[in-house]
């Protein structure tokens, strides 16, 4: 089927057998690229639930795909050596520790989005300023692999990006606003100052697509573990979890682990 989202297309979200099984994937793309130094093939492998898997070659190559799940087909393939900015660059040199599929913009122009994190990224600012572990995760076009935004964590150690999870405003169903949250586990402050009470940030993916977060999150709709009452947290954000519409607004309920 078509998509409106760039110049590829992506399989019939219709279909649901006969699927290549994903554990074969990483051989398949060795077979296909060949051997490269510093490559791990297959990290990050993830069904998309619409005919279709995403991988990444973690470790230094720093490659992405999307393959066609049912002959095996490179649908697109994303280099790190195509970027021109430093947000894409880290975007495709990290390895990723949670991949999600979003949604898409409300203008339907693209029509599904892709979440991808590190929570264990670190940043060096210079001669003895470095960050660790803030966290960072990164939104592609899902389409043909075009970086989209950029999200990082405001401190070291708060594991940004731990948990992701797409949800959705559906109270005009031709134009639902989609969203993603986002679990920093490690967070320290907010309400109360515990010290690692957790947090849990939610985007709006138009606003990220349009670039209006820069490069650090705002904390302009953020859950913090301590909101809740007699919680005591210490981990929020380390799970999380869209449970549908459960009270029957038309907007996406969800659920935040505190291990």
């Amino acid at each position: 089927s078509s998509s409106r989202g760039g110049s590829s297309s992506v399989p019939n979200p219709s279909i649901e057998a006969g699927l290549i099984p994903r554990e074969t994937i990483p051989n398949y793309l060795k077979s296909i690229m060949g051997p490269q130094p510093g490559s791990l093939f297959g990290m990050g492998v993830v069904d998309l639930g619409s005919g279709a898997y995403f991988a990444i070659e973690a470790g230094g190559a720093g490659n992405r795909y999307l393959i066609n799940a049912i002959n095996g087909n490179i649908i697109w393939r994303r280099s790190r050596f195509e970027n021109s900015i430093i947000n894409q660059e880290i975007c495709d040199t990290n390895s990723a520790s949670v991949v999600a599929k979003l949604g898409g913009t409300t203008d339907h122009r693209i029509p599904y989005t892709l979440a991808m994190s590190n929570p264990f990224w670190g940043t060096d600012y210079g001669p003895g300023i470095v960050i660790l572990n803030p966290g960072h995760v990164c939104i592609i076009n899902v389409t043909d692999g075009a970086f989209l935004g950029s999200l990082e964590g405001y401190f070291g150690g708060e594991k940004f990006g731990s948990s992701i999870i797409s949800l959705q405003d559906k109270r005009d169903i031709h134009n639902p606003v989609s969203y993603v949250g986002i679990g920093s586990p490690d967070y320290i402050g907010g309400p109360g100052n515990i010290w690692y009470q957790g947090a849990f940030y939610i985007y709006k993916i138009d606003d990220i697509v349009s670039g209006q977060y820069g490069y650090y999150p705002p904390e302009a709709d953020v859950h913090y573990g301590n909101d809740i009452p007699n919680l005591n947290p210490r981990h929020f954000g380390y799970s999380a979890s869209n449970v549908g519409d459960i009270n029957g607004d038309s907007i996406d309920d969800f659920v935040v682990g505190d291990p």
